[in-house]
């Protein structure tokens, strides 16, 4: 099956596979799963859940923000599975200081995996043998994204954001914001590690890449995601093809 390696933001292609990937060692995917399942795809989803997670579902106040859990939930667990050969009810989680997550059994650690979601979409990362994070935002052209960059961003970043045209700095933010994040999530500091102590390009037709402020080893990929979301996945070691999946409707693998 065809990868792509990722340079810019337009160099994507989302692929429907009709059968489960291979994932290489040198290899990264993302995966995208847009809709809420019913019937029996989201009894599968429940099903493989563990106990505490199907409690935690059932804590949830409003119905959307439940069934967006145990999408996301369930499918990690079924990717996880297949990647694996593992039965995905059966694998264990064990979660890092700052909320991390990996798994439980050492012999599936080698495995990286990291999710972000919306209320409309949720993005899972897979790759071997490296430290992972992806995240994915919607766009929103009420937020002042200019008072939110002064809080948050480098003054590099800021500079960037505001020698934009106003009509671009919506998405100019997004952009920074979600590599940002990306890496916070992939270096498993959290905001230990403060989002203004380092920087990265943003604005249409730039690579996304690091400036200043991390080591050598990490990498940027960027991607839209579709329905006004972009994402961005933060990866170390050496150089990877990424491919980009969407979730078959309904998956019969």
């Amino acid at each position: 099956m065809m990868a792509r390696v990722v340079t810019a933001s337009n160099n994507v292609q989302w692929i429907c596979p009709q059968a489960p990937p291979r994932l290489g060692e040198h290899e990264l995917h993302v995966w995208r799963r847009v809709s809420v399942p019913t019937g029996p795809a989201r009894s599968e989803l429940v099903d493989v859940l563990s106990p505490d997670e199907q409690r935690r579902a059932d804590l949830f106040h409003f119905d959307a923000d439940r069934e967006r859990y145990i999408l996301t939930r369930g499918t990690l667990r079924l990717l996880l599975a297949r990647y694996l050969r593992a039965n995905p009810a059966e694998l264990r989680f064990s979660y890092g200081e700052r909320g991390k997550p990996a798994l439980v059994d050492p012999a599936l650690r080698p495995l990286a995996f990291n999710v972000s979601h919306t209320r409309a979409m949720t993005i899972l990362a897979f790759a071997w043998n490296r430290n992972l994070g992806v995240d994915v935002e919607a766009n929103k052209a009420s937020v002042r994204v200019e008072d939110i960059a002064q809080r948050f961003f480098s003054p590099q970043e800021v500079q960037a954001l505001l020698s934009l045209p106003p009509s671009d700095r919506a998405a100019g933010f997004l952009d920074c914001w979600t590599r940002k994040e990306a890496f916070i999530k992939a270096n498993g500091e959290g905001l230990r590690f403060p989002l203004h102590a380092f920087a990265v390009t943003l604005g249409p037709r730039i690579a996304a890449r690091f400036l200043h402020g991390v080591a050598d080893c990490w990498k940027i990929a960027a991607f839209p995601a579709g329905s006004g979301h972009v994402g961005a996945v933060v990866f170390d070691g050496t150089a990877a093809e990424i491919s980009f999946f969407t979730w078959p409707e309904p998956a019969q693998w």
